[in-house]
């Protein structure tokens, strides 16, 4: 037995893990307005429209994002870990 339940829970345990990736995914996505100039200190250029809509509460222009989207993805495996 691995701790988390008997036999039958085994794909009740895999759902509840799946669920809680999600909502750690889903929490780590930018929330508020977005930002008309990139937040990167040595960037600052206009971020597009077409972004902005499409990402709600955007803070960083395509070049820079790569940048900061590992410091989130770090932040979410210590989440569900």
């Amino acid at each position: 037995m691995s701790g988390y339940g008997g036999p039958d829970d085994h794909n009740a345990n895999i759902e509840a893990v799946v669920l809680n990736a999600i909502d750690a995914a889903r929490s780590m996505l930018p929330k508020g307005e977005s930002a008309l100039y990139c937040q990167d200190d040595d960037c600052g250029e206009e971020i597009p429209e077409g972004r902005r809509k499409a990402l709600p509460g955007v803070q960083y222009c395509v070049c820079c994002a790569p940048k900061y989207e590992y410091k989130i993805r770090i932040r979410a495996v210590d989440h569900i870990l």
